[in-house]
This record gives C-alpha cells, structure tokens and sequence, in this order.
C-alpha cells in the first residue's frame, strides 16, 4: 500500500488588505500596477496614474495624481523622505512626502522604471536614474545652474528595471544585466541572458538588492545570484586572469596596488514556471511563481509561443515558492487572488520589506572593512519580522514567515498532538498560555478519541496546580476513567479538595472488578484527604444493592478497616 505523502508545512502566513483597510475603495474603481514599500509607509501605483501613500495595515494617509498614464514604478530613498515615480506618459516625479516638494521631470518617452539614491534626502546632488523604451539609462543630477541628464548607457533597447544600493546601479536592458559603480564612474560587469529566452518585452526582469553587495535577478524563468565582491589587482594580474571587465580603486598611501571590484555568480537555475518577483527568505530565496493550464504538450514548453503569459490560455493561481540557491524547493503557498484566472505575469509583483536589518547589515559591513558580508550569515534569519507584499490588479497580500506560535497550531489542525506539545513546551516561558492551550487540547482528542491510557500519561505532565486537576478529574468521570487515572492523583503538592477525592473513590463502586484497586487505595490514601462517613455511606449503599459475592473482595472489610 502506498504511504501518503507527509503534507509540508507553509513557511508564510498571509492576510489580505479587506474591508478594513482603504485598498478595496482604491481598487474598486482603479487598478494597481506597482508597489514599493518604506520601513513607515507603503506606495501604491495606478493604471490610472495615482499615486496612494498608505500606512502598513493598508490606510491611505496621502495621494496625488502623479502622472496621466500607468505609474510603471515607485522608489523611496533610505529615509523614506521622499518617492520616485515613473509613468508611459514619458515623466519622473519626485515627492516629498513631509513637505509640499514636487519635482517632475518630462523625457518623451514612456519611462519603465526610476530609483532614487539611496541617501537622496541629505544629499545636494538630488541624483536618480531612470530608463525605459528610449534605451537610454539616465542619472539625473541637481546643480548650480539647476538639473542635468547623464546617459550612463545606451543602445542595447529598452530599459527595464533598475535598482540602485549604496554606490551600485544595477538594470536590465535587452541584452542582460549591467552594473555600474558611482565611485568609480564605471561599468563593472555584464550578465547575459541565457540562449532561449523568451523575448525580454514579454516577461519584467526583477532585481533585488539583498545586501550592499549581493544582487538577485529573475527574469522569465531564470533565477541568479550575483556577489559583488574586491580583491587585489596584484593579485588578479599575477594569477594571470583577464583583468579588462575588473574597475579599479586607488589604493591609500604605501599601499603597493589597487583593489578592484568584480562580480561573481554564486547561483544560477532554471524554473518550469516563470517568476514575477523574488526576494529573500533567510538562507532561501522567495520566488513568485507564475504558471497557466497549457492547452497542449507544445505549450508547455518554456519560450514557446503558448507558454504562460499568454491570454488564450486560463491562468492558475499564484504560488509563492520558497528554494534553495540550488533550486530546492522547502515549501509552496498557493495564493487565492481576486482575479487571478485573467491575469498573466506581469499583472503580479512582489514587494519585500525589512528596515530593521539595513542598519545591522552596513554596520557589519563596516567594522569588517568589507564590502559586504556573506549573505548566508543569517542576518535576515534574526529579524523580527519581514513583510512579503504580493500585488495583483485588484488584490494586495501580504505575507509573514511564520512562527512557532503558527507552527503549533498547525500541527494541531492535523492532530499531530505530540509535535505542537514538544515545540509549544520549547515556548513554555515566552507564551505560557500556548502551552496549556496545546495540553487542554490534546487531551480533550486523546478523551474524545478513546485514547484513555494516553490522557492518563499526559495528566502528570500537563496539570501543574489544584484547579486544572479537579477540573480534569471530571472529565474523566464523565467518560468513566476514574479507575485509571486515581494512581496518578496526587495527594500533597497539590492537594485537591476532599469532595474531589470522594468523587475518585466513588467511582470504583459500581464495577465489582475495580473493588480490589479500591481497597489498595484507601490503604494508600490518607484519611484526611476526605471525608471517611461519606465514603462509608456510599459504600453501605452498594453493599445493600449488591447481590452476595458479586463485589470481588470484601467491601466489609473495607468498612470495619475505618
């Protein structure tokens, strides 16, 4: 016989921005087409070319009608005192989010995507880069006699992501994805996309920054990691590698050479989905899968004129998958989004938050005296809480790593009672009352499901005062398991009430075949533990009801032994 697959517990947990958030009214009329999100506030993106400032449970503080088309894309900087947006109308707009500051900037063309620097709010410069159908990825720059264009590239189509961190800008053009140092005023590598894929119009490229240094790409149905990282050029000379793609930074005083910065792919893999949007997950990436029901074997296949993303096809619901940098997969939620049968890739996004760990990360950074640190060091695992926005037209999600708390109740949804007891009992001394919820739980199952010996075994571990074992000694007697749960009673530490103990003893009489267990016990028992004229009453009664011989022992004797 086949086992049943062990179903896998969900890494997330979500909840919807309903009734009473202002995302319903926004979408009910309008449809969103970007997210971003600050450690204080969320922006929100229209096709109809507004834009919402939101708190984080989703109640509008502010919007302003930015653009006259589709907002493409929204970005704070580091302090979250201001957010870029960029439209199809051709226009960047910058807002001030605390004051009445509004900047726009107008470049003919539709602009598929903007991000501010970093450090925007504290610096004169005011710099930002922006791209889109033009093929041209433009820094703008604030100066003595007002804003300036840069292009940094051009010439290889269309622009369409781009992510600045620190002194990095990372975009996506047709050809691949680039990387440019602002220290240095160069381009630092080129990452190609691979043989086969799909047109880059057809499907967003996603970019992420995890750390200062580390750069997550997906784009279609591929996934890489890329570590920005430096080392010597002495080095890089003598062991006689091709330095040409390597920048160059000046070493101090006395230093013998300078050190360059390259770029490494440390994962790279292939998906049979396609991703609109990717983020990470502790030592994992969270990749938003995108799949339709394919109409024949031909439109499966990845690239193919059918493959998803096409409208002639149904499209299944979104999952959020969480894997490995080797493409092993830990878990998949499938998401319910209003909609979703209509929907294609690029209708989804996925935007990710966590403020608490910029700060720790750079600090680290720092004090190393690197560039950056090793992504798998666990410092996203620390945080308290990352935030996982998953945004369809008419739909925003958001999503949690789930908690021990969420762990237990899971368990116990699937009556695996003695796994939540183990990790509720690991929590005993931050969440007290999980674990007596856990413990009344699993016994009344073990009570309701005629595991007795079960129940029986958990009340010494579970009741640790007076009230919880008078309250359980009932529930045993309405099941009639008194007889064997008495042994475990306890007579000192705590002492029940001697009416408890009564009703222990009483329920012995009616079965003739537990009057042996009775008498051991009263010899056990201390008489103050009850009232022994109670007890005597109650077994002269069935002695006058009982035929001759048919008590087991003699129950006269137990009467002349008080």
């Amino acid at each position: 016989m086949e086992m049943e697959e062990e179903e896998d517990e969900p890494r997330l947990k979500y909840q919807r921005f309903g009734a009473g958030s202002s995302i319903p009214g926004i979408l009910k009329s309008d449809s969103s087409s970007c997210l971003c999100v600050s450690p204080k506030i969320l922006a929100l993106g229209t096709h109809a070319g507004q834009v919402h400032l939101l708190d984080l449970n989703g109640n509008e503080v502010k919007r302003f009608h930015a653009h006259g088309a589709t907002v493409n894309e929204l970005c704070f900087d580091n302090r979250g005192e201001y957010v870029g947006s960029c439209s199809d109308d051709g226009t960047v707009v910058v807002t001030g989010l605390y004051t009445d500051e509004q900047s726009k900037y107008d470049y003919g063309r539709p602009i598929k995507t903007v991000a501010l620097d970093p450090d925007y709010a504290v610096k004169k410069s005011r710099q930002f880069v922006s791209g889109g159908m033009a093929g041209n990825l433009v820094l703008n720059s604030k100066g003595w006699l007002g804003s300036r264009d840069h292009v940094l590239h051009s010439g290889e189509g269309t622009i369409h992501a781009v992510k600045w961190c620190g002194s990095l800008i990372a975009w996506a053009n047709d050809a691949g994805v680039k990387m440019y140092d602002c220290t240095e005023n160069q381009r630092i590598t080129y990452i190609g996309r691979p043989k086969g894929s799909p047109r880059p119009d057809l499907f967003k490229a996603h970019l992420h920054w995890a750390t200062d240094t580390l750069l997550l790409i997906g784009w279609a149905d591929c996934v890489k990691v890329a570590r920005v990282s430096t080392r010597s050029l002495a080095v890089s000379a003598g062991a006689g590698g091709d330095t040409s793609h390597l920048v160059a930074t000046p070493g101090g005083i006395g230093e013998p050479s300078a050190a360059v910065r390259f770029v490494e792919i440390v994962a790279s893999f292939q998906t049979d989905y396609y991703i609109s949007g990717l983020a990470p997950l502790g030592e994992s990436l969270v990749l938003l899968a995108y799949q339709s029901t394919p109409t024949s074997p031909d439109d499966a296949q990845p690239g193919h004129p059918g493959a998803p993303g096409k409208s002639a096809k149904a499209a299944r619901k979104p999952e959020l998958r969480v894997v490995t940098w080797a493409n092993e997969e830990l878990g998949t939620d499938i998401l319910t989004m209003h909609g979703f049968e209509h929907y294609r890739a690029n209708d989804y996004l996925l935007a990710f938050a966590h403020p608490a760990l910029v700060a720790p990360i750079r600090a680290a950074n720092t004090a190393a005296g690197e560039e950056g640190v090793s992504f798998k060091g666990g410092q996203w695992v620390e945080a308290e809480e990352l935030l996982y926005y998953v945004v369809s037209p008419k739909d925003v999600v958001v999503g949690r790593p789930r908690d021990g708390r969420d762990r237990v109740l899971w368990l116990m949804q699937r009556d695996r009672y003695e796994e939540a007891l183990a990790t509720a009992e690991a929590r005993q001394t931050t969440d007290p009352q999980l674990y007596e919820e856990v413990g009344r739980t699993y016994l009344e199952h073990s009570l309701a499901t005629g595991k007795f010996a079960r129940a029986v075994e958990l009340c010494p571990r579970l009741l640790k005062d007076a009230a919880a074992w008078e309250r359980w000694v009932f529930h045993f007697a309405q099941v009639q398991q008194l007889p064997a749960l008495a042994p475990h009673i306890p007579t000192s530490s705590p002492r029940l009430r001697d009416k408890v103990y009564e009703v222990v003893l009483n329920a012995f009489l009616p079965n003739p075949q537990d009057h042996k267990q009775l008498l051991e016990l009263v010899r056990g028992w201390p008489t103050q533990l009850y009232s022994v004229p109670a007890v005597i009453a109650a077994v002269q009664r069935r002695l006058a009801t009982a035929r001759t011989g048919a008590t087991g022992v003699d129950l006269h004797e137990l009467v002349r032994g008080w």
